[in-house]
Parts: C-alpha cells; sequence; structure tokens
C-alpha cells in the first residue's frame, strides 16, 4: 500500500529534510514515527545521538531488521510517549493522521503527548498537500503551546511523474516548527 513511498521520485522530499537537518541534529535524539522504511537514514549524517523509530508493520520490520544507527520499536505511535526518555526531534514524515483505517487513528494525541511531555526543538510533519490542513491544525495546536516553536517554514515539494498509486500523492507539504528560543 505505501510502496510508491519508497521510490525515488518520493526521495525529494526527504532530501529537503535532510538539508535543512543537517547541520541541527549533532548530538540531538531524533523520533521519527511510523517511520515506514526511515529513508531519511540515508540521507542525514550520523550526528545524530540516538535515532529512534516506530512501526506495526511486518514488511517495515523485516526490511529494517539489518540497519544501523538507529533504534526500532516494534510498537504503535500512541505507546511512544511512555516508553521514549527524551526527544530533541520529533518527526511524522509522510502523516496521515485518520486518513482512512490504514493510518493511525492515534498519531494527533501521541504528537501532542510528546510534545508536551518532551518540548522538541524541531517539529516535522511532511504529507500530501491534499491532506494539508489536518497538519497545519496540529501545527497551530503545537504552536499555542508556548514552548518556544514557532512556525519556521512551509515547503510544498513536486515529484518529477505520477507514481502508481490509487489517488495523487504528486504534491507534498512539508511543515517544520523550530524553537525560537
Amino acid at each position: 500500500m505505501w510502496n510508491y513511498l519508497n521510490t525515488k521520485e518520493f526521495d525529494g522530499r526527504l532530501m529537503l529534510i535532510a538539508g535543512y537537518l543537517a547541520n541541527k541534529i549533532q548530538g540531538k535524539v531524533i523520533l521519527d514515527l511510523n517511520c515506514g522504511h526511515a529513508h531519511l537514514l540515508s540521507y542525514i549524517p550520523c550526528t545524530f545521538q540516538k535515532y529512534i523509530a516506530n512501526d506495526i508493520d511486518r514488511d517495515v520490520i523485516n526490511a529494517l531488521a539489518n540497519r544501523w544507527g538507529y533504534t526500532f520499536l516494534e510498537q504503535p505511535d500512541d505507546a511512544m510517549p511512555s516508553l521514549i526518555a527524551g526527544v530533541d526531534i520529533l518527526l511524522s514524515l509522510g502523516y496521515a493522521a485518520k486518513l482512512n483505517e490504514h493510518e493511525s487513528q492515534t498519531l494527533d494525541e501521541t504528537i501532542k503527548a510528546l510534545v508536551q511531555k518532551h518540548r522538541p526543538e524541531i517539529v516535522v510533519l511532511e504529507c500530501a498537500q491534499r491532506i494539508c490542513a489536518n497538519a497545519l491544525e496540529l501545527c497551530r495546536w503545537i504552536q499555542k503551546q508556548d514552548y518556544g516553536l514557532r512556525d519556521f517554514a512551509l515547503y510544498e515539494s513536486h515529484v518529477a511523474r505520477l507514481v502508481d498509486a490509487a489517488y495523487t500523492m504528486r504534491k507534498r507539504r512539508i511543515m517544520i516548527l523550530e524553537r525560537v528560543d
């Protein structure tokens, strides 16, 4: 179902995010919620302290069994707030909370709990343009918490061509909130 995200056409979105994070991750703890194949690891330098990722998809779990440089938790996203000791950078790449029965029904609440508990320095939400209203609403909620996270950047990326998917995922949005202490 999510195989289109494993194509090179969709790596452009990760390259944008990796470029933004490259000089900001040294010594940081990164949490990649519902990570899929955790392709961002291919584009960021290994200067982070820890890269933690979670997913419950058996194909993903098998594919990531031998990847280095991160901690993989076979847990749903709603288990993360109680399992994680700290988060500096919170990622939701492919955010699609409650979009359909295949997507997380708890992702918004999980992100809110992690933001309240850990006050990350950076939060990145990446999603299809057609569902970005939900992600923007979540960003506004985060900003109202007054943890110093401000709307830093809103990017729109386009892939070179359509991929075979049940609905078009050509246009993507990347929302980055960064603490401005």
